[in-house]
């Protein structure tokens, strides 16, 4: 009985692996369905989440945090829909999560489940990392992109994951090993062995 967050360089394998996990363990799974909810709760589309993850700005958010009131922003979240800020992003983000560790028994894919949840009860915080060629390659078979579009799209990944923990934790590095419980290497182990890995882990 345990919550599994997964973070993840783009290319690594991550969503793989924890769809793995969550049949093997028989565990619900999260990812899109955060995006969909963030999406219903601020009144927005899907695709505007979406879009807005590849895009949002921490400078502008710097600027915001030093002039608007927390309590204003809080509000801002219950009381008006259709607009959608990184610091609405990220207190809508966090109020989620805390509904998903009440349920006990869920694999949590990405969105910074490892600062948000970090030092609960029965919560397992998981890295899942690549080198960059190998993360290249895995983008290109899997969209069908050319070698030069899958490097830009890993490299912009990077960027925003980056960009989105700032917002969550002010570690100088996020794949500071302090972090997590684990941290797999895809390029050097199988799908399969880094499930059995986590599975031991959670279950021992």
């Amino acid at each position: 009985m345990a919550i599994i967050t997964i973070s993840r360089q783009l290319g690594s394998g991550g969503i793989d692996l924890g769809q793995r996990l969550a049949k093997r363990l028989k565990y619900n799974y999260v990812g899109k369905e955060i995006i969909d909810e963030v999406a219903k709760r601020v009144g927005v589309s899907t695709e505007g989440v979406m879009g807005f993850e590849k895009s949002g700005s921490t400078k502008l958010m710097d600027f915001i945090e030093k002039f608007i009131d927390k309590d204003f922003i809080q509000r801002h979240i219950t009381e008006s829909h259709g607009y959608l800020d990184e610091k609405t992003y990220v207190a809508v983000i966090r109020d989620i999560f805390e509904g998903i560790y009440k349920m006990d028994d869920v694999i949590i894919m990405g969105r910074g489940g490892q600062y948000i949840l970090q030092n609960r009860k029965n919560t397992w915080h998981v890295l899942i990392v690549g080198d960059m060629e190998s993360r290249v390659r895995n983008i290109m078979k899997r969209y069908q992109y050319t070698k030069e579009e899958a490097s830009r799209e890993v490299k912009l990944a990077d960027k925003n994951r980056l960009r989105f923990l700032n917002s969550l934790s002010e570690k100088k590095s996020h794949e500071d090993a302090s972090s997590y419980d684990i941290i797999l290497n895809m390029s050097r182990i199988s799908i399969k062995k880094a499930e059995d890995i986590i599975v031991t882990m959670v279950s021992g």
